[in-house]
């Protein structure tokens, strides 16, 4: 199409294909040379998963878990897994350790060692955009930018545009995020995180998060002797777990037969705190700590309820996990329009939705569905109908794969 010239970018019509920011001679860049070399091999694509797993499980370890259960087992790649783990629970994440950069020197040398002597092909990074995270993950980033190493950036947080805004920072963000294969988790985030970079040269796809199907629950209109609310997620003050306790005085003296259970890993002595609260408002009878559940606990606890609550404020929410539990086991949600979960309850029609740091408006609106159970049961039942529909895992396996055979440099199939 034209003569081609040094540095620039050719718009060649192969098959599937994304431009990088590196070109070589005679116009050609790094995915059309990987490509040509793998449409003549009949070897396996060498991809290095360079990514957060579990333990301490959280959002972006469990999704990361999925995604190298399935790819693990895909046809085409030769996969191998780099774990970032730099700590093993939650209550040390954000904490500095002198350990912490030990571990990370240790695994840049082997990301380098690998670059150098088991070249990969393609690097699936889960990318923090933001905080200490950022730091962190742009040594790795640069590392195989100096490779010239096609690269997936998946992206679970949201904070890019808050920070883009000054000119040096927006600057930094481009240079980084230029040039990759981009994953994030809706078209509103992609609306409002990057379309702001003008990432020409990146090509970027949605992924929805998604979680394990659940049985149907109980007969909602059986009559039972209590109403039981459950708070299910990480005890941090940002997830809005104190002004959870707040609103849930002022029920407790309009609902004698309502009762909170707390469930969740505890973040720098929030459990304590809880139970000061509880004590000093003389609500300890009517509300159960459970601390960090997970398996046939965890189960028993979405079973058993009859509403969720999720009030978090969290700055760098994005597509919660727990939100998605609760829509599979098909219960009325009450939670925060943060991230996006507006879009996960589709603008109120699966859940009712509060503004963050609200409390009159997280009371009233648990008020409504405590006191209106056949709207509570049927936003459960519209919930559970827009998760099978929406985020089930087999929707989650398909586009997953459909995206990481349009970056495969060879035909799908």
């Amino acid at each position: 199409r034209g003569p081609a010239r040094r540095g620039k970018r050719q718009a060649l019509s192969y098959p599937k294909r994304i431009i990088f920011n590196r070109s070589w001679p005679f116009g050609f860049d790094s995915n059309q040379i990987c490509w040509l070399i793998m449409r003549t091999s009949s070897k396996p694509l060498r991809v290095v998963f360079l990514m957060q797993m579990p333990p301490p499980i959280h959002g972006v370890s469990t999704i990361n878990a999925r995604i190298w259960k399935e790819m693990s087992r895909e046809p085409g790649l030769s996969p191998s897994l780099l774990e970032i783990r730099f700590v093993h629970a939650f209550s040390e994440i954000r904490r500095f350790h002198a350990i912490k950069i030990v571990r990370l020197s240790s695994l840049w040398l082997r990301l380098a060692w690998r670059c150098i002597w088991k070249r990969p092909q393609l690097v699936y990074f889960s990318f923090m955009p933001v905080g200490w995270g950022l730091l962190r993950d742009t040594l790795f980033l640069f590392l195989l930018k100096l490779f010239r190493i096609p690269r997936v950036l998946h992206l679970h947080n949201r904070g890019i545009a808050r920070h883009a805004s000054h000119p040096l920072r927006k600057a930094l963000y481009r240079l980084l995020l230029n040039g990759n294969y981009l994953i994030h988790l809706s078209p509103s985030l992609v609306r409002d995180e990057l379309e702001g970079l003008l990432l020409q040269r990146s090509r970027i796809f949605v992924l929805p998060n998604t979680a394990e199907p659940a049985p149907a629950r109980p007969n909602p209109d059986v009559p039972r002797d209590l109403i039981h609310l459950l708070y299910l997620s990480n005890l941090m003050e940002e997830k809005g777990i104190l002004l959870l306790l707040e609103a849930f005085e002022m029920l407790s003296a309009k609902h004698p037969r309502l009762h909170l259970h707390i469930a969740g890993a505890d973040y720098r002595g929030m459990q304590t705190r809880i139970r000061q609260r509880l004590e000093e408002i003389h609500l300890t009878h009517r509300v159960t700590c459970y601390g960090e559940v997970s398996g046939a606990a965890k189960d028993r606890l979405w079973q058993s309820a009859d509403l969720f609550v999720f009030p978090s404020y969290f700055r760098e929410e994005c597509m919660p996990l727990v939100v998605l539990e609760a829509m599979t086991y098909g219960l009325p949600i009450v939670a925060t329009q943060v991230g996006v979960v507006e879009e996960m309850l589709e603008h109120g029609h699966c859940g009712r939705l509060v503004p963050p740091q609200n409390r009159s408006a997280l009371h009233d609106a648990l008020q409504e569905l405590i006191t209106h159970r056949e709207v509570a049961h049927h936003l459960g039942i519209q919930a559970r109908a827009c998760f099978h529909r929406t985020y089930h895992p087999r929707l989650f396996s398909e586009q997953l794969r459909e995206i990481i055979q349009q970056m495969i440099p060879h035909e799908a199939g």
